[in-house]
């Protein structure tokens, strides 16, 4: 109560209280026990939350935040669900298109936590009432996930194995292909991302990803007046591009003269 009145809390102290509130739901196996810490960790992400997107605090690290400990969809879970629902799902093991989270994704994270506050801890032993100015956790990666592309809530690679999932449904297919066209965007084109991106698509039924495209603009050597615009694949290097107007048009040596836009 006295954190969901009172905003101008310390940041630092909400977001140093979701790490410890965190690490104890590891910790606890009582049922009753865990839910009271969910609570109590709902109550600091969302107090932590407002805050930042208040600005009240210009001192505010991403470094703080949850999404750089646990997968997206359990950072959601936590602004959505129940106490016992979050609790259910944080203990069980699960790998679909929406959700993945494993026991030895737990065992990473506790072992993570507890090499970050085990100087808190000796801290405390030797004094109570000791003032910890502890720094934000380092980043957690999980290698279960490092083949996967998160996108509008859903794994790819889970989403795109029709055998294990075939019922599976996308909610909202306008903005997942909205989110994916977005993604392509910033991949290059071969990429293993790239075709895990369209292919996606194919799998569940959903028109198909067109190559991202950009406007460029070369600018011809100085002296020369005309220009030429082209449509082209963001994908292409410069000597690609080159090799793509040779003969045709002759076009800038240098970077500086090249403007996508």
């Amino acid at each position: 109560s006295v954190l969901k009145g009172n905003l101008c809390a310390s940041l630092q102290q909400l977001q140093f209280g979701r790490i410890f509130a965190l690490s104890a739901l590891l910790r606890h196996n009582d049922i009753d026990t865990a839910n009271a810490v969910v609570q109590l960790l709902q109550v600091l992400h969302s107090a932590a939350s407002k805050l930042h997107g208040a600005n009240v605090a210009s001192s505010f690290s991403d470094d703080w935040h949850l999404s750089s400990l646990l997968p997206h969809p359990l950072v959601v879970l936590l602004e959505t669900e129940s106490p016992e629902q979050v609790v259910g799902i944080f203990r069980s093991d699960t790998e679909t298109p929406a959700r993945i989270w494993t026991h030895q994704m737990r065992d990473r994270l506790r072992a993570h936590l507890e090499a970050h506050l085990d100087p808190l801890c000796r801290t405390l032993q030797e004094d109570a009432m000791a003032v910890f100015d502890g720094l934000p956790p380092a980043k957690l990666e999980y290698p279960e996930l490092a083949d996967e592309i998160f996108c509008n809530g859903y794994y790819l690679r889970r989403l795109c194995n029709a055998e294990l999932f075939p019922e599976w449904t996308v909610e909202d297919a306008s903005a997942f292909q909205q989110a994916a066209k977005s993604m392509l965007k910033t991949v290059p084109e071969a990429s293993w991302q790239a075709k895990l991106l369209r292919r996606s698509q194919v799998r569940r039924k959903l028109p198909p990803l067109q190559a991202p495209k950009s406007t460029a603009v070369f600018v011809c050597r100085p002296g020369v007046s005309k220009a030429l615009t082209l449509e082209v694949s963001t994908g292409l290097t410069i000597t690609q591009l080159k090799l793509q107007l040779r003969g045709s048009f002759e076009i800038a040596e240098t970077v500086e003269m090249l403007h996508l836009v």
